[in-house]
């Protein structure tokens, strides 16, 4: 709260979830505080910010219905190679996250529209869990969910020798997910918000610096990164155009040009961009990717598509 009074502080980059993130909108709202966000999915951020009419916000990461239409996609080509005849099927678990639940009810509207039928429980109740996976001809099993439930969820499944593939969503794309994981993990895939950023040559320098103080940091602790680095690429970028023409940067200045329709698109110098902000602030070239884990190394995952 104290910071959103300091006119020294033109911006923020942040938080590290949608839930922290949704939490503090009344700030950042009430005060115009230019708010950059490298992680948070939630769509909520956004819808809420223009029903209120606050137009401080810039997501660089795709919303969730991107991910989920993504994951649904892949499920409906998934379920088509095995060949089958009957229904292409699926089972969503969420955790009860706000992140878990509503990236639950995207996964559910776009596997609809890949005419994928479906069943949707929560994970409070694993008898419930247990139940349905006997009872729940799918072929594909989804969780929406972060890290920790997801891990033990897939290791709980694979113990009682249930086959099926498993896809991840991307709140269980960090390392510490792989203490759950190991060699009968199985089939396992991952949704996650940028490519393979070992093979992007404009993230490489940036890769280089962080592991020198992490050298054992896992690809998927690192893949935020590039969101952040990007953030303040936008912000250098903006900031120029008013120093062209003003003697200062002040937030409201950062508004006004962020807010500016010319100003909205960035691509140049930006690491795993384009970028192209609608009105609401939501970044509408996003795109989701999949991963598979890596049999060979089962603390990894092998970029799929």
């Amino acid at each position: 709260m104290k910071f959103s009074l300091q006119s020294s502080v033109i911006a923020v980059i942040g938080h590290s979830s949608s839930g922290n993130t949704l939490s503090t909108l009344d700030i950042y709202g009430t005060f115009k505080v230019p708010l950059f966000l490298p992680v948070a999915t939630n769509p909520q951020i956004t819808q809420v910010s223009s029903e209120k009419k606050w137009d401080n916000i810039y997501r660089l990461v795709p919303i969730d219905n991107f991910q989920a239409a993504k994951i649904a996609e892949f499920t409906k080509k998934k379920i088509s190679n095995q060949n089958k005849q009957s229904k292409k099927s699926a089972l969503i678990i969420h955790d009860e996250t706000t992140y878990g639940i509503n990236l639950g009810e995207s996964l559910e509207k776009a596997l609809s529209n890949q005419e994928v039928v479906f069943s949707s429980i929560s994970n409070s109740d694993y008898s419930q869990i247990n139940k349905s996976l006997e009872e729940i001809d799918s072929d594909v099993i989804i969780f929406a969910g972060y890290y920790e439930e997801g891990g033990k969820l897939v290791s709980d499944i694979r113990k009682r020798e249930i086959k099926k593939p498993i896809i991840l969503t991307d709140g269980c794309f960090v390392s510490k997910i792989f203490d759950y994981l190991g060699p009968d993990s199985g089939e396992l895939y991952i949704s996650f918000l940028a490519p393979d950023i070992s093979k992007i040559e404009k993230v490489t320098p940036l890769i280089s610096k962080i592991r020198l103080s992490e050298p054992d940091a896992k690809f998927s602790d690192l893949a935020y990164a590039p969101f952040g680095a990007d953030s303040i690429r936008i912000i250098h970028e903006l900031s120029k155009k008013i120093l062209s023409e003003k003697s200062s940067i002040t937030r409201k200045e950062l508004l006004k040009c962020m807010n500016n329709e010319k100003n909205r698109n960035f691509d140049k110098n930006m690491m795993i961009g384009p970028y192209n902000f609608n009105l609401d602030g939501d970044n509408i070239m996003g795109r989701n990717y999949i991963y598979k884990l890596n049999t060979n190394n089962f603390n990894e995952w092998i970029f799929e598509e």
